[in-house]
């Protein structure tokens, strides 16, 4: 075989493998190009699944939501007003209770508040229910103090009691020897007693909506 005809095999080659290794190339870069999208695809698909999930969910938490709303609305009907919780008023109701009770209340301070659970320090933000606790201290004998949580407990609005103590009036905390607890124990025979207690309530007040319609 001649110089010549070697010559006209390799441009032959040559001829065949340009066009093969650039039938390769762009095989290659379609076949990745094609994965991307099917890749891409799928995602979208999955999301459109997702999102149908969601608006079948639609109905089930508009209802939720519509039912929470009612129970809101019991709560806030019988949760006292805000001018019913203030020191001077509230003071007044309880101390109508108890003297139709046959009590007298002796201390009457509101509770210091703490920091809600949930919340972080500095959060001033307005919440819908706010509690209000008030500490009392009573004297009176045990069945008219029965008479007086009777009252409390079936006012119109929500009062809860808590954190009751009762102890014979003018005893001691359990110190101060024999003479001492001969006058306690001879203090437990009388009528009377000094009772403390706790009364709890909350008030209800909805976030505001502005001028635009959306919630303050």
């Amino acid at each position: 075989m001649g110089t010549q005809d070697r010559r006209k095999y390799m441009l032959i080659g040559v001829l065949l493998v340009v066009p093969l290794a650039i039938f390769a190339t762009l095989s290659f870069s379609s076949w990745r190009q094609n994965r991307r999208l099917k890749e891409e695809l799928a995602s979208l698909k999955a999301r459109e699944v997702q999102a149908r999930q969601k608006i079948k969910q639609i109905p089930r938490l508009k209802r939720q939501a519509a039912e929470l709303s009612a129970q809101i609305d019991v709560y806030a009907n019988i949760l006292p007003r805000e001018h019913e919780v203030r020191s001077e008023a509230f003071v007044e109701t309880m101390d109508r209770f108890a003297k139709e009770a046959g009590v007298r209340i002796h201390e009457a301070e509101p509770v210091k508040k703490k920091q809600a659970r949930g919340r972080r320090k500095g959060d001033n933000r307005p919440q819908p229910f706010q509690q209000h606790k008030y500490h009392f201290k009573l004297v009176g004998s045990f069945p008219n103090f029965l008479r007086f949580l009777h009252r409390v407990e079936n006012w119109e609005r929500f009062l809860a009691v808590e954190e009751i103590e009762i102890r014979p009036l003018g005893t001691t905390s359990g110190r101060g020897g024999v003479a001492n607890a001969e006058r306690d124990l001879a203090a437990a025979q009388e009528e009377l007693k000094e009772i403390e207690l706790v009364v709890t309530t909350y008030t209800y007040s909805p976030k505001k909506k502005t001028a635009q319609g959306k919630k303050s």
